[in-house]
């Protein structure tokens, strides 16, 4: 009896099977259990997600590289339906660097998630990021911490507030979103990146005695926690040693220095570490010894890292920033170097020039809007043919519009699952 017959419904939906695709991705798969490079070439379309998809699973934590935003935000959408998981966003700031605008809360919060995510080291952690988001310097990991909470433990408020403080976290009268907190007596509300919902803490002198999501609107309870973690508000945790160090670094005339001593934050102070810290590293440095980078299409990464570096370096009046271009940015050969010292690396090469580890020939697939008797011709020839066909739907609904556009017994699996763009393997039969 064959596995068709043991589970035929297993079988429709193969391209929702892990299994499968580990199949498929076999020879990759083998290579990047025994080598430090895994070279894959051919791969095309969301042949790419699946194929990252079946690595992560095999080699996690995960941080995946791509060119373009456009290209990055199409895996990240790709990679969230095929794990059903959450698929983290590391992205480059979209203000210019030092001309003193905050940065949107949105980009903040992604990437301090990314790196508490990989500073964690879970093995379900994926990351995927454009090439321009390596270009900029961050905290090394002794300058960033998270802050874990449970029910019982024994924390002063004190401790608490310093610890926000220098998270960055504003204080309000209220709590109405992230990277805020608020104290009313024994209890002290805060708002945390990583979390939907704001969380209120009840101290009973020193011991934390409840925690508790809520509603910002209505202040009504959502549900109570028995622990909680609290990541800071801005990617650098500074200390008043931090400040005190950019004070006696930048010159008292220097338009820096009024906000220096005039605040705890200022807008675009993500753009000026140098000042504060003495060591800074990479977001590659972030990945656990055991995790894998995957770079797709390393070539068009170098020249999109050397088209950020430039249009940084244009931004940037060394008689205005009191430190160097190469204390705030890597040089794309610093970067080159941190890429390839990542301990467990794959390389999708979509036209690869040298030998590879693993090849599968991808081809595009043409779209047949409004030419469904074409789509029907080579359905049937591709069943003809032995081809394992399958059509993904963004809803329930779509798929049965599609449904009904076919002949009834035609064997075409369909499946709900929103990709980027369609692909075909000839040589794997799909």
């Amino acid at each position: 009896m064959t596995e068709e017959d043991r589970n035929p419904e297993a079988v429709r939906n193969w391209v929702l099977n892990e299994f499968f695709w580990d199949s498929v991705f076999a020879e990759m798969l083998s290579s990047l259990t025994s080598k430090k490079l895994t070279a894959v070439g051919g791969l095309g379309g969301a042949a790419i997600s699946f194929a990252a998809a079946a690595a992560h699973r095999l080699a996690g934590p995960t941080v995946l590289v791509t060119p373009s935003v456009a290209d990055a935000e199409s895996v990240r959408d790709d990679l969230n339906g095929i794990l059903e998981e959450n698929v983290l966003y590391f992205p480059a700031y979209e203000t210019l660097p030092f001309e003193g605008e905050a940065a949107h809360p949105g980009v903040i919060s992604d990437r301090v998630e990314c790196m508490a995510e990989l500073f964690a080291g879970k093995r379900r952690s994926i990351v995927v990021m454009p090439a321009a988001a390596l270009i900029k310097r961050i905290p090394s990991k002794e300058n960033f911490s998270c802050f874990r909470l449970y029910k019982g433990m024994r924390l002063s408020i004190r401790e608490l507030e310093e610890w926000l403080l220098a998270a960055g976290y504003l204080k309000e009268g209220s709590v109405w979103e992230q990277a805020r907190w608020a104290r009313r007596g024994g209890i002290v509300d805060i708002g945390t990146y990583g979390m939907e919902n704001p969380v209120r803490l009840e101290f009973f002198g020193d011991e934390l005695e409840s925690l508790r999501s809520f509603d910002q609107r209505s202040q009504r309870s959502i549900r109570n926690l028995q622990e909680c973690r609290l990541l800071p508000a801005r990617e650098v945790m500074l200390s008043p040693d931090h400040w005190n160090r950019a004070i006696e670094i930048v010159p008292e005339d220097h338009p820096l220095s009024e906000k220096l001593w005039s605040a705890n934050d200022f807008p675009g102070i993500e753009h000026y570490l140098p000042v504060f810290l003495e060591d800074t590293c990479s977001i590659l440095d972030y990945i656990p010894d055991d995790g894998t980078l995957i770079m797709s299409d390393p070539d068009s990464i170098i020249v999109h890292i050397e088209d950020a570096l430039a249009f940084n370096m244009n931004n940037y009046s060394p008689d205005e920033i009191p430190f160097s271009f190469g204390s705030q940015f890597f040089s794309r050969e610093g970067i080159r170097s941190k890429l390839e010292s990542c301990r467990r690396i794959v390389k999708f090469d979509p036209f690869p020039e040298k030998d590879v580890d693993a090849y599968y020939r991808t081809v595009p697939q043409v779209s047949f809007q409004d030419h469904r008797g074409e789509m029907i011709r080579q359905f049937e020839k591709w069943n003809e043919e032995g081809f394992r066909t399958a059509v993904l739907c963004d809803s329930s609904s779509e798929e049965e519009t599609f449904l009904e556009l076919i002949p009834d017994g035609m064997s075409i699996d369909t499946s709900v699952l929103s990709v980027s763009e369609g692909f075909r393997m000839p040589d794997h039969g799909l």
